[in-house]
């Protein structure tokens, strides 16, 4: 009687049993849902997993086992099943969890991509140890909303040549489940193995996508025009020169911290040099404005090593300080200050996730505009106050060069072919005795022989590596993007659809491009005109999203970690990269399909 009256509040023996298997296999879960959460947190931070020693002895056993042994301090549940034989924190389960949980992102980026029925493609590559690898990331459109994702990093080590990239690209897209689906454009460097237009990827390519149309990645081209402006104006690549020699000459320690006392001191914003790179776009701008805000700085730290002749390299410390204080130096410092924070605005844009390739030669336009009417005395006014305020604060005498020089010259040189439409000759030594005595003040001195030069080596440039020819695709995809018809037939002409347009033109110019698209929306009768502004939506302007996973890159794949197997780098990567979507993981979904196979564990 009393085991009657106990089992109506207990229940029967069958219900205790599944009730203690049902609570048995909930702990279970959410011990592997905790370890789940660890694996996301050290992949979605690029922390690496494993240490040199993980036995017990060990005093460091890796972050994945340290993190475990912290959570079992916390969780009594967790520090049960952790101290278990079997505990699934050995490295294939930490693999397998890792290859779900990125398996997880590629499906999200799977579905999007097939709701957008095609893509674009942007690959750059890498060196990273003893290896060559390839970053492949794509671009689409969802309901006007343009993404950029990547996808992963190839290895192609064994060849480079144009066929390999192609295949090991195609492939790449097959494994992921995408080759079925169009590629509408495709965007790479300047590189002849990849932009050759007889035997390099983008052609090749087309022999398997023929609407995929390249892009030259504007991004490059524009680091291009600084490059081509150096070669062309002397003194500018003195400038950048001796910019690289205070980033060498304090790039030891002691130096260093001799800078940050100082700017301390000086009650100055602690900011470091970087050193000048061909292919960083933002190093040159940036060196530029480190000099001028710690001028003050850099000149008193070597005033004090000369003074005090204890280092063996008083002399660099001799030539760069006598670099720094003269005219010429300052003066062409600042004018590249002014030009690069210009074009570094620009780059900034080209380098926008969400820019399209319409609004980037719209900016383009305006920044050549920009230049050019910057190219007069009024102009050349303000920063020239800028550059008296300068020398006066730091005594620097902004004086004419002496004629001496050009009176003796033994042999008289003659301009070259490439600089007929520059307005003075002042790179190549050419010059006439009259530009010099003709001029009344040094301010028109420096315009003439200076400011003038940059600006129309910037100007020439940005039109022969932006020309009306090579933006005209891309002028076409704005004008489309604001439904004027009349004027898109380049963009309309390439992908060639069947369109039914009815809409007229009046109706549209009254709208702005937002206003446009969201009416296309709510209308389904123009199926081919929605399909169509996706596609020019989905058409991307450069390969910065690549050059931006090269970053995760070498903080993934470093030196202790570079013997990491392929598969495990490029799903580690991936959730490093794509925390957007990485952090919409739900720990639930990986344990269910962790769970499919038999375990020795309940789940």
């Amino acid at each position: 009687m009393n085991g009657y009256i106990a089992s109506k509040k207990t229940g029967s023996i069958v219900c205790q049993i599944s009730n203690q298997h049902k609570e048995f296999v909930e702990k279970n879960r959410s011990y592997l849902k905790t370890l789940i959460d660890i694996v996301l947190y050290l992949g979605k931070q690029g922390i690496a997993f494993r240490g040199n020693f993980e036995d017990k002895d060990s005093l460091n056993q890796g972050n994945y086992i340290e993190l475990c042994k912290m959570m079992s301090k916390y969780i009594p549940d967790f520090h049960q099943i952790y101290n278990r034989e079997i505990n699934y924190t050995s490295p294939l389960v930490q693999n397998e969890l890792v290859e779900i949980c990125a398996e997880n992102v590629h499906s999200m980026i799977r579905a999007e991509v097939k709701k957008a029925g095609n893509f674009s493609i942007m690959c750059d590559e890498a060196r990273c140890h003893k290896q060559e690898h390839m970053s492949l990331c794509i671009r689409y459109a969802i309901d006007f909303n343009v993404y950029e994702r990547f996808l992963g990093f190839i290895n192609v080590s064994e060849n480079q040549n144009a066929t390999s990239l192609v295949d090991a690209i195609l492939s790449f897209l097959k494994m992921f489940k995408l080759d079925s689906l169009p590629i509408i454009a495709q965007s790479y460097d300047g590189a002849n193995v990849m932009s050759g237009c007889k035997g390099g990827v983008q052609t090749l390519l087309r022999k398997h996508h023929t609407n995929a149309i390249y892009i030259h990645c504007m991004a490059h081209r524009l680091n291009l025009v600084v490059v081509d402006m150096c070669k062309y104006v002397k003194y500018a690549k003195h400038v950048f020169n001796g910019l690289e020699a205070i980033y060498v000459h304090f790039s030891t320690p002691s130096k260093n911290k001799k800078l940050q006392d100082m700017q301390k001191n000086l009650q100055i914003n602690k900011s470091t040099l970087s050193s000048i790179s061909d292919t960083r776009w933002v190093c040159r701008h940036t060196n530029c404005k480190a000099v001028i805000v710690n001028f003050t700085s850099i000149v008193n730290i070597l005033r004090q090593e000369i003074n005090e002749n204890n280092d063996r390299n008083v002399t660099t410390a001799m030539g760069i300080l006598a670099t720094l204080l003269k005219g010429e130096f300052v003066v062409h410092l600042h004018i590249m200050h002014f030009v690069l924070n210009i074009i570094n605005i620009l780059s900034n844009k080209l380098q926008m996730k969400t820019a399209t390739l319409g609004q980037a030669a719209n900016t383009i336009e305006g920044v050549i505009q920009t230049f050019e009417k910057s190219r007069n005395a009024e102009s050349f006014l303000e920063l020239w106050e800028s550059i008296e305020e300068f020398s006066k604060k730091h005594t620097i005498n902004l004086i004419l060069p002496n004629n001496k020089d050009i009176e003796n010259s033994k042999r008289k040189r003659r301009e070259p072919s490439s600089l007929s439409n520059f307005v003075v000759t002042t790179t190549t030594g050419a010059e006439d005795q009259n530009v010099i005595k003709g001029v009344r003040t040094v301010k028109d001195y420096w315009m003439l022989n200076a400011y003038i030069p940059v600006l129309d080596a910037i100007i020439i440039k940005l039109k022969t590596r932006f020309s009306t020819e090579s933006l005209k695709f891309a002028k076409s995809v704005d004008t489309f993007l604001d439904l004027h018809y009349e004027k898109d037939s380049c963009f309309v002409n390439h992908y060639k659809p069947k369109i039914v347009w009815k809409t007229k033109k009046k109706d549209c110019e009254a709208l702005t491009q937002g206003e446009i698209l969201h009416s296309v929306v709510k209308c389904d009768i123009y199926p081919n005109i929605y399909k169509l502004l996706h596609v020019a939506l989905s058409i991307p302007i450069g390969s910065a999203s690549c050059e931006r996973s090269f970053s995760s890159m070498r903080r993934i794949n470093t030196y202790l970690r570079s013997n990491m197997a392929q598969n495990r780098f490029t799903n580690l990567s991936i959730l490093n990269i794509e925390r957007e979507l990485s952090n919409t993981i739900k720990n639930d979904d990986i344990l269910n399909q962790f769970a499919q196979k038999d375990r020795k564990m309940q789940l």
